[in-house]
C-alpha cells in the first residue's frame, strides 16, 4: 500500500483514532466516581458530551474529505476479489458463529421443550449463525481458487448481516448508560451496515465508482468508531469492574465490532488496490509486446 492513492486517508484514520482515544479516555475517567465504580450523574447536554460529539464529527468529516480527495480514481471495471476479501468473508462467518450460535442453541433448546420463542433474540441468532455457515464456506471457495468472485446470495447476507447488527443495537441498548457510549455503539454498527450496502452495489456493478469510494468512507468510519467506543470502556471495566451501569459490552458486541473493522479494512484493500499488481503485470506484457513488433 506504499504508493496507493488511499495511504494518506488510512494513516490520517490511524491518527484522528489515537488522539479521539486519548480524549475519549480521560473524559471517560473524569465520569467515574472512583469510590462505587459507577457513573457520575451528569446532564445530557453537558459541555463534555457536546465537546466529544463535536470532536467525533469532525473527525468523520476529516476523514470523508480525505478519501473524497485522494481516491478519485476507482475503477469503473466489474472486480475480481483478491484473496485478503475472501480472508475477510471467513472471519465474519466465524464471528457470527462465536458471537450467536450459543443464543441460537439456548433458543432452539427452549423451543424443543415447548416454551415460546423471543423475536428479538431468536431473530438475529437464526440470521448471523445461517449467514456465517455461508460466509465461510464462501470464503473457502474463494481462498481455494474455486470461487473468483462472489455470488448476489452471499453479497445480500453481507447487508442483511449489518442491517441485523442495527437493529439489534437498537433492541439492546434500550437504556442509556452514558451519551456518548450508546451513541457509539450505534454509529459504530451503522458505519458498517453502509459499508455492506456500498459493497453489495459495488460487486453487483451498480455505480462502481462512486460506490467504492462510500464502500472506503464507511470502512475507516467504522474501525474509528468502534475502536474510539470499545478500548476506553474496556479498560474503564477492567480498572472498576463490570458493574452493570456502566454499559459494559459483551463479548459478542466486543468481537463483532472489533472483527467487522478489519474486516471493512481489509475489503477496502482489496476494493481499492487488489489489481494493481495485475495491471502492472498486463503493462509489463503489452510494453514486451510493443518491443517485440
Amino acid at each position: 500500500m506504499n504508493n496507493s492513492p488511499l495511504k494518506k486517508p488510512f494513516l490520517l484514520t490511524g491518527v484522528l483514532t489515537a488522539i479521539t482515544l486519548v480524549i475519549r479516555l480521560v473524559q471517560q475517567f473524569a465520569l467515574i466516581d472512583h469510590s462505587t465504580g459507577f457513573y457520575k450523574a451528569t446532564a445530557l447536554g453537558s459541555i463534555g458530551e457536546i465537546a466529544f460529539n463535536l470532536i467525533l464529527l469532525v473527525c468523520a468529516v476529516l476523514i470523508v474529505l480525505s478519501v473524497r480527495r485522494q481516491a478519485n480514481n476507482f475503477s469503473d471495471q466489474p472486480k475480481q476479489f483478491s484473496r485478503e476479501f475472501f480472508v475477510g468473508l471467513m472471519l465474519m462467518g466465524f464471528t457470527a458463529e462465536l458471537s450467536y450460535l450459543f443464543t441460537f442453541l439456548n433458543e432452539f433448546r427452549g423451543l424443543l421443550r415447548g416454551h415460546g420463542l423471543y423475536l428479538p433474540s431468536a431473530l438475529p441468532a437464526v440470521i448471523f449463525v445461517f449467514g456465517g455457515v455461508l460466509l465461510l464456506y464462501q470464503g473457502l471457495l474463494g481462498i481455494s481458487g474455486k470461487q473468483e468472485s462472489i455470488d448476489l446470495a452471499s453479497a445480500a447476507i453481507l447487508s442483511l448481516w449489518g442491517a441485523a447488527a442495527l437493529v439489534c443495537t437498537y433492541l439492546s441498548h434500550t437504556v442509556v448508560y452514558h451519551v456518548s457510549d450508546n451513541m457509539l455503539h450505534i454509529l459504530a454498527v451503522a458505519a458498517m451496515a453502509f459499508f455492506l450496502t456500498n459493497c453489495l452495489k459495488y460487486m453487483m456493478g451498480a455505480e462502481l465508482a462512486i460506490c467504492g469510494r462510500r464502500a472506503v468512507h464507511y470502512a475507516l468510519l467504522t474501525f474509528y468508531f468502534g475502536v474510539t467506543l470499545f478500548l476506553p470502556r474496556t479498560l474503564t471495566i477492567l480498572v472498576h469492574g463490570g458493574n452493570e451501569a456502566l454499559g459494559a459490552p459483551t463479548f459478542s458486541e466486543l468481537l463483532f465490532v472489533i472483527v467487522s473493522a478489519a474486516v471493512a479494512i481489509l475489503a477496502a484493500y482489496a476494493i481499492c488496490f487488489a489489481e494493481k499488481a495485475e495491471e502492472a503485470a498486463e503493462e509489463a506484457v503489452e510494453v514486451v509486446e510493443e518491443v517485440q513488433e
